[in-house]
């Protein structure tokens, strides 16, 4: 259900307008689409900064020696009820 709502709010309408008139084929190929390139808050925001933010630590004066994902994991935890990814996979 998650991925109906980054949708409806990327393309400007409501879950249930869009859900009324997208077949399951475009659906599909949108989330395609955002597996490559994120249509989601999170993909086109945070974890931009979430990167730079993690070059300016590893790099900089704090020389961190956390991994990426730690310090992404960190700034946006996955709630262990996210099947979101299981679910889309599921309609490829």
């Amino acid at each position: 259900m998650w991925f109906w709502h980054v949708l409806a709010l990327h393309l400007g309408c409501t879950v249930a307008e869009l859900r009324k008139r997208m077949t399951r084929a475009e659906f599909r190929r949108w989330w395609q689409f955002h597996q490559r390139n994120p249509i989601d808050p999170i993909g086109m925001h945070i974890r931009p900064a979430a990167l730079g933010s993690y070059y300016t630590a590893k790099y900089g004066f704090a020389k961190t020696s956390e991994s990426f994902d730690d310090v992404f994991q960190l700034l946006v935890p996955t709630h262990p009820d996210d099947e979101a990814w299981d679910v889309f996979n599921a309609f490829l």
